[in-house]
């Protein structure tokens, strides 16, 4: 059960930013075991990031994590949490051009055992800039 308090609101903005740092290494050096202890086995994030990541082994991009700022930290219920962040990064792709992403996402963080997991990102707005 997730306790309405401080310390599991500061659990679950510690996840999801560690998470972010993870998931830099992860798609750069297109390593899906670095985020996996992040994710909820089954869940629709491992599914659909190990597909991403496990696609992107024949390229040359580059992620550049720039900000992720969490916003908000809500309880849904006993063993479900959202965390909804501001995240920029710099993609760069194989002809060395380069995309500005500024996100909006919402993540539904669940209880596993006595740890939260990411289950689902749900991707709330994409803004693109390229240069």
């Amino acid at each position: 059960m997730i306790a309405a308090s401080d310390e599991a609101d500061t659990e679950a903005r510690d996840l999801v930013t560690d998470f972010r740092e993870a998931y830099e290494g992860a798609l750069n050096s297109k390593d899906y075991s670095k985020i996996d202890p992040y994710l909820l086995k089954g869940g629709h994030a491992a599914k659909d990031l190990k597909e991403y990541i496990g696609d992107l082994k024949d390229t040359a991009y580059d992620y550049n994590f720039t900000l992720t700022e969490v916003n908000d930290v809500t309880k849904k219920s006993d063993v479900e949490m959202e965390v909804i962040t501001r995240e920029k990064f710099v993609f760069t792709n194989h002809l060395d051009e380069t995309v500005n992403y500024d996100r909006e996402k919402v993540y539904t963080l669940k209880l596993d055992g006595d740890d939260l997991k990411i289950e689902y990102i749900d991707y709330v707005e994409t803004n693109r800039d390229k240069e």
